[in-house]
């Protein structure tokens, strides 16, 4: 049992480097580095049309320019500044909340789960023009923007709040009026949309899975953890778990989002891009 007064105090007692060490591990350094990152690339945008040319997403280019299928995301449109403010307000009041609910390290790869999944369903929802007639131009057209992060963000809030049984309906609501401006608004990629929130939907529902290392018999997490413990102490050990299984977890789903863009462009002639027959 606790004495809540003592915890009390204790809290208050606490040595000054404590507090603000607290704090700076409660801020969202993650989510302000993205940010910091793509309003530097922007200004580079603003500053050269290369950079947007060189980043952002053309599944025509993409197989043989595959930097492309990441980095569009840090890249937006340098000709309607509002593209970035809204995603950088978005970033900001979602991002504080689910990266300390995550972990930096979770957060941040989610968020690059989430960037990929999105390239992922603008591959697969588009094709290469049929004929002589351009009638759909979506292989050839230019993606970018990190909403695509924003729609995983947004996604993993709503895996959070359902790991916890918190408010649903609020981030529910904010999803589907996202969704539906993405669906009647023009020039607006719904697939990478759709692409990103179920990445980061699919990443959080993976990372915030109830923990089975109480279970008799030692799952891999456990027999890890026992291992490690026996050199590094209890709490390091958890901690270096989580990190492994984070990091495993991350390979795998970056590697099935990988084969999904091979797939993809196996299935593309070479005079669009790709390497099929």
């Amino acid at each position: 049992m606790h004495c809540t007064d003592c915890v009390a105090a204790a809290h208050r007692n606490r040595p000054p480097a404590v507090r603000r060490a607290l704090r700076a591990h409660d801020q969202p350094w993650v989510t302000y580095g993205m940010i910091a990152l793509i309003s530097v690339i922007y200004l580079g945008q603003l500053a050269s049309d290369e950079v947007t040319a060189t980043l952002a997403l053309v599944p025509l280019l993409s197989w043989h320019e595959p930097w492309r299928l990441v980095t569009n995301a840090l890249v937006h449109d340098p000709n309607f500044p509002l593209h970035i403010i809204g995603n950088v307000l978005l970033l900001v009041l979602l991002g504080r909340a689910v990266e300390p609910a995550l972990g930096k390290l979770r957060y941040a790869m989610m968020c690059l789960i989430s960037a990929l999944g999105g390239t992922v369903g603008v591959l697969w929802t588009t094709s290469p023009p049929e004929g002589v007639r351009f009638t759909d131009t979506g292989w050839i057209s230019t993606y970018l923007g990190i909403s695509t992060v924003g729609y995983g963000i947004m996604c993993a809030l709503l895996i959070l709040e359902i790991r916890r049984r918190g408010e649903v309906r609020s981030i529910a609501v904010l999803i589907m009026i996202n969704v539906a401006f993405s669906l009647t608004v023009s020039n607006i990629s719904w697939q990478g949309h759709l692409g990103g929130g179920m990445a980061g939907l699919l990443a959080t529902w993976v990372f915030t899975r109830p923990s089975t290392s109480r279970q008799p018999g030692g799952s891999g997490t456990t027999i890890f953890r026992r291992i490690i413990s026996d050199t590094t102490g209890t709490v390091v050990a958890q901690g270096l778990s989580e990190l492994g299984w984070t990091l495993v977890w991350t390979i795998l789903m970056v590697g099935l989002l990988g084969a999904a863009v091979v797939g993809r462009y196996a299935l593309v002639a070479p005079l669009w891009g790709g390497f099929g027959v």
